[in-house]
């Protein structure tokens, strides 16, 4: 993996840009009409946003007592105390040829910091950045959009394919994701209304090993049944992995996955269910050994108590990514490649990021089986509320190749209470407790309840 390493120096210097874009652009903001529009005639509109985030977070007995691990330094820096800012002004347009032909475009740069101690995991320290993240372009007419460039791509709920960038290392900030494009692709959508799919290229960013995959992907949507989909990856290319999954290389990995997402019963219209099963296959590439042989599948559904107060909402989760015992060659641990944290899905609380504890700093949607149940409860129209439950066990016992007796992971609960005191404002606070199973203890020697509190606070001008 590439590491930049970054001096005092340039931490305070690339701090100080951050602020001065972050005023620049709220000053900037300010002078623009709601719709935030700069120019617009009968056939061309230039957009400008900016997305200004502040999260500050804490966890105590960190490791189950163990103390913070820096990632690339080795050094246990005890518990941890952090906070994470970025600031993201996006510039877009569209220009209409006629009532079928449309082009646009994006550009947008992401100025980032994590400061104190440094995120739970060990995966940022104090330092900050600042880097483009959108640049652009494409076409789309009635049927066909094609675009190209430093840009987002989804397949499904983002449980395989979400963010191209692991915000690690020099980039900071990363509880708060300020970065989701990959760095260059090419995709090719169409819409055929109910099918609809994409033909793509993507490249990840360094952190993700400068991954690079061709796939399609297609879906049917029925107003009645939900969204069925199916999709075909091909890593045509990619470093040696040494960040958050054990150390290969996903070149010439290739994947299958099959889905459902908002699927209904007609008859029971307060139940959605969801459900995904991936496949990884193929010979290892590129200075890997022996054959891809992962697998992931979920299977969850929620109910909506639509006649009581607050409309609360219970969901039930069970989910398995392979592991890999280590007798062979072969890489049989399930690679979670782009997944992120989803707000469209579920509340964004447990996808996929599956514990604020367990899942941002522990476990990584590999080598784990998990359950979990949320109850989500609406008791005003700018506020929601949460509590969620996980209990982790390990797939094959080991942790990242530490052999253990146990496969007993973890038992953890997480609250959460959203506001939304404007339209365009966020806000988050969000606590919990994670308590270690055998595993656990074996592998950090410790037996201590690994706590987390945390605030978060969003804007877009």
């Amino acid at each position: 993996m590439y590491i930049k390493m970054v001096t005092s120096k340039s931490i305070v210097t690339r701090t100080y840009v951050v602020i001065v874009l972050g005023l620049l652009s709220t000053i900037f903001s300010k002078t623009l009409h709601a719709d935030q529009t700069l120019f617009a005639n009968d056939s061309l509109a230039i957009k400008f946003s900016t997305k200004v985030a502040f999260a500050a977070l804490t966890t105590s007995d960190t490791n189950f007592g163990n103390g913070r691990v820096d990632f690339f330094s080795g050094v246990n820096t005890g518990d941890a105390t952090w906070q994470e800012a970025y600031i993201k002004p996006s510039l877009s347009f569209e220009w209409e040829q006629n009532k079928n032909s449309t082009i646009y475009g994006a550009l947008s740069v992401v100025g980032a910091g994590t400061f104190g101690d440094g995120d739970a995991g060990g995966f940022t320290g104090s330092e900050s950045d600042v880097d483009l993240e959108y640049i652009n372009a494409g076409w789309r007419g009635e049927v066909f959009d094609i675009s190209f460039g430093a840009q987002d791509y989804i397949i499904g709920d983002g449980f395989l394919v979400m963010d191209g960038n692991f915000d690690a290392a020099q980039d900071g900030a990363f509880w708060a994701l300020p970065r989701t494009a990959f760095r260059n692709s090419a995709i090719a959508r169409f819409n055929t209304s109910p099918v609809h799919g994409e033909i793509f290229y993507l490249k990840a960013d360094n952190i993700q090993n400068d991954t690079e995959l061709v796939g399609i992907n297609l879906e049917h949507t029925n107003q009645s049944y939900g969204t069925f989909g199916v999709s075909y990856l091909n890593m045509i290319d990619a470093d040696r992995l040494t960040s958050h999954i054990p150390a290969t290389s996903r070149h010439g990995m290739q994947v299958v996955s099959v889905r459902a997402n908002s699927a209904k019963i007609p008859s029971w219209s307060n139940f959605i269910w969801h459900a995904e099963y991936v496949t990884q296959f193929g010979g290892a590439k590129g200075g890997g050994t022996g054959d891809f042989e992962g697998e992931a599948w979920y299977v969850e559904g929620n109910y909506s108590f639509s006649n009581i107060a607050w409309t609360p909402k219970l969901t039930y989760r069970f989910a398995h990514f392979s592991g890999d015992d280590g007798t062979d060659s072969d890489q049989d641990s399930f690679d979670p490649l782009f997944y992120s944290y989803n707000p469209a899905r579920n509340g964004g609380w447990g996808s996929w990021f599956q514990g604020e504890i367990v899942g941002n700093y522990l476990l990584f949607n590999s080598n784990q089986e998990n359950h979990m149940v949320k109850l989500d409860v609406y008791p005003a129209p700018k506020w929601s509320a949460g509590l969620l439950y996980f209990s982790f066990a390990l797939d094959e016992k080991n942790y990242f190749g530490i052999p253990v007796t146990e496969d007993d992971f973890a038992d953890e609960i997480n609250f959460y209470v959203d506001w939304r005191p404007i339209e365009n404002m966020y806000t988050a606070v969000a606590g919990g407790i994670a308590f270690p199973g055998d595993a656990a203890k074996q592998i950090f020697g410790n037996n201590e309840n690994y706590t987390f509190f945390e605030f978060y606070m969003v804007y877009t001008f």
